[in-house]
């Protein structure tokens, strides 16, 4: 056997053993039997369907579960082990038979320990867990495949130098005639095991997203067999400052509301159907007495559109904007996912617009679950509509370390008192709203109807109720700048999805319509269509173009519907006395009458009619922390965390403003809550540093070994 030949024995093989994983992968596959089963295997809760039915039929459901359990870098390490394991016996008497057995046995033990975390079947994923021992377990397996390529790397380094080093038996005559060719090819091994070892470092190294999990096939959309309602986000954008649990208001005032700062405003849309209460809303944080001025920071002040309930777009929804009562029309939602995210007792992490706090741990002997509380970055408290999730490790068969609440989900693989550790969580994020300050048109339209909006027409170019289709043009300066065809209507995706929503609006510069499905898309051979001009959108994270000291943040709810948007300061604030601050475009004003030392004795909030709060300032105030408005952020969420305070501070003032002296009674002080703190912080796990440290013996080796063939 000649070295050219063995060594295209070698590729054959490897690719052999690799394809033959992926066969008896699909050959052995079962389709669970228990939710613990599919849960083992990749699978989502809401894909079981009952013992041995998923939402998929079987050739999917492998697929779907050899993706998600990256068993391709059990495949690929099989294959290399199997692979060193045929180069060392067919060189064995050349390096010894002793080393050559010795490194065979050793490919074995690198194929062995890869099948055992691997997901063949879900009985075997058990067993092999409690084979390989809870090290090997908790390692990534594409770092298990690139310890395996290092390892075997190494060791055919070390056997080819031994079998160019040790003689012949003389009962083998030499192979004279391949001479060159086989010293050649010996001289080959290092740089092929280098270039294979630049090509996975490479990979690994990628920008994230290039070999990034596809987290639309691991979320777990709003019903089995659905799409995702969202597009998963590809940029992640900094949520407004001081969105956490920790950074709310401290002992802030409270003002109910002002003429100018309406609360409860009743609104119906085109439909007559009368929507959830609209409130004005205004929040001070993190505010001090520094240098006899109030300092506000970036971020420290937001005005907020404050909804009693969720907004819908396509249905003519008025949406409060300082005053004013534009239109909403349409939105832009996305869901960020976060990798190896930890929240620490009692604290809490931003994922998009979501804002998630590990808020108590529950237990009773050794059983203990943990409860998270899951809220926007205004503070709207999702507990109202979800419920609260909690996860478990000592009750798997309860509550698991999974989460869903629509399109804010999460998985835990470490959850103790101290903190939750997710593999990856995920929550939804309003990129944008679609506004409009006029109505133009709405109705039953006909092919050839226009309308016109500024210096842009919008024309029906055609109809055709049996495709569903409608197709407009919109004119400027007698050319057509843009033809949209909108339809196909998909009742059963609408409004939340967000293919089938764009599929009926259109928009260019400041116009924008959509054939609207209510109460039917067409009638008559005609259209039902709005549309509507003077748009302009509020983009999360971006200037609020009516007054760029501010930016915009919408909020979102994970069904798709919005939940009102904020207006946050972007510099910081200073006040001296008598000095006074004026909101987006004027519509409330923070004014500081009266600093004494570090408190702020007078100090009071008013609207643009000059309607004036009382006196929010006192002996023992050291800050203008605020809360006004009774919406859904400011006249409940905000109260579960800083009421008592709150109120207290409020009755106060209301004494001193009205002259009495007499105590308010504020009861007895509970006992402060010490929250539970983590021992550790995020970082490597145990398996995590021993798998590294075996990948760096593995460099150092076939470093070692190709430094001697240099030499």
């Amino acid at each position: 056997m000649t070295l050219m030949f063995r060594y295209r024995w070698l590729i054959a093989l490897f690719a052999a053993v690799t394809l033959g994983y992926v066969a008896l992968s699909f050959a052995m596959f079962q389709m669970p039997d228990t939710m613990a089963d599919a849960e083992n295997c990749g699978f989502l809760p809401g894909e079981f369907v009952a013992a041995g039915q998923l939402t998929y039929e079987r050739s999917q459901a492998w697929w779907i579960s050899f993706q998600r359990k990256d068993e391709i870098w059990i495949a690929l390490s099989v294959g290399m082990a199997a692979a060193f394991i045929g180069f060392a016996l067919s060189i064995g008497r050349r390096a010894g038979g002793g080393v050559a057995t010795g490194a065979a046995m050793g490919g074995g033990v690198l194929a062995l320990s890869a099948i055992c975390v691997s997901c063949l079947a879900p009985v075997l994923s058990v067993v092999g867990l409690g084979l390989a021992g809870s090290l090997l377990a908790g390692l990534p397996k594409w770092l298990i495949a690139l310890n395996t390529l290092m390892l075997t790397g190494w060791g055919a380094l070390y056997l080819s130098r031994r079998g160019n080093s040790c003689p012949m038996p003389r009962s083998e005559p030499p192979i004279q005639p391949h001479s060159k060719t086989t010293e050649a090819e010996i001289g080959m091994l290092p740089k092929t095991f280098m270039f294979g070892v630049a090509i996975l470092a490479t990979a690994l190294l990628m920008p994230q997203g290039v070999m990034a999990t596809d987290y639309a096939t691991v979320l777990q959309p709003a019903k089995p067999g659905l799409p995702l309602a969202h597009p998963i986000a590809r940029t992640d954008i900094a949520p407004p400052p001081f969105s956490e649990i920790a950074d709310r208001p401290v002992k802030p005032a409270y003002v109910p509301g002002l003429p100018g700062l309406p609360q409860g405003v009743m609104v119906k849309d085109d439909f007559g159907v009368p929507r959830p209460p609209k409130y004005d809303g205004v929040v001070i944080r993190k505010s001090r007495v520094e240098n006899g001025e109030v300092v506000i920071p970036p971020g420290g002040l937001f005005y907020l559109e404050d909804t009693w309930g969720g907004e819908v777009a396509l249905r003519g929804e008025p949406m409060p904007v300082l005053g004013r009562m534009p239109t909403y029309v349409d939105y832009d939602m996305s869901i960020v996912v976060k990798e190896n995210v930890t929240i620490p007792a009692g604290k809490s992490v931003v994922v998009g617009g979501t804002v998630y706090q590990y808020y108590a741990t529950v237990g009773h002997e050794k059983l203990a679950n943990h409860a998270l509380h899951v809220k926007t970055i205004a503070g709207t408290d999702w507990e109202w509509a979800f419920g609260s999730p909690v996860l478990s490790q000592t009750e798997p068969s309860w509550w698991g370390t999974r989460f869903t609440q629509l399109y804010n989900q999460g998985q835990a693989r470490e959850v103790t008192p101290q903190k939750m550790v997710f593999d990856w969580i995920s929550g939804i994020r309003m990129d944008r709203l679609l506004l409009a300050d006029e109505k133009v048109f709405s109705g039953l339209a006909s092919a050839g109807d226009e309308w016109k909006s500024g210096n842009r027409t919008v024309r029906v170019a055609a109809i055709d109720p049996s495709a569903g289709t409608v197709r407009i043009e919109v004119i400027e300066d007698g050319k057509v700048v843009l033809d949209r065809t909108l339809g196909p209507v998909k009742n059963e995706l609408l409004i939340e999805d967000h293919d089938a929503r764009k599929a009926l609006v259109f928009e260019h510069g400041d116009v924008a319509g959509f054939l609207s499905p209510w109460p039917e898309p067409f009638k008559d051979g005609k259209a039902n269509l709005k549309i509507y001009g003077k748009t302009f959108s509020l983009n999360y994270g971006q200037d609020y173009a009516a007054d760029p000291r501010f930016s915009v943040y919408p909020v979102g709810c994970p069904t798709g519907h919005n939940f009102g948007f904020m207006l946050v300061n972007k510099d910081e604030i200073r006040l001296k006395p008598g000095a006074a601050f004026n909101g987006p475009e004027g519509y409330f004003k923070v004014a500081v009458d009266r600093i004494d030392g570090d408190k702020v004795t007078a100090w009071h909030v008013e609207d643009k009619k000059g309607n004036r709060s009382v006196n929010l300032g006192g002996a023992g105030v050291t800050n203008v922390d605020l809360v006004l408005g009774q919406g859904r952020v400011t006249g409940q969420a905000i109260l579960k965390d800083v009421g008592r305070a709150m109120l207290t501070r409020t009755y106060q003032s209301i004494v001193e403003a009205s002259g009495q002296t007499v105590a308010v009674n504020t009861g007895t002080k509970p006992a402060t809550h010490e929250a539970a703190r983590s021992s550790m912080v995020a970082g490597l796990s145990p398996g995590m540093i021993a798998g590294f440290g075996i990948l760096l013996l593995g460099c150092l080796g076939v470093g070692y070994e190709v430094g001697r063939r240099r030499a």
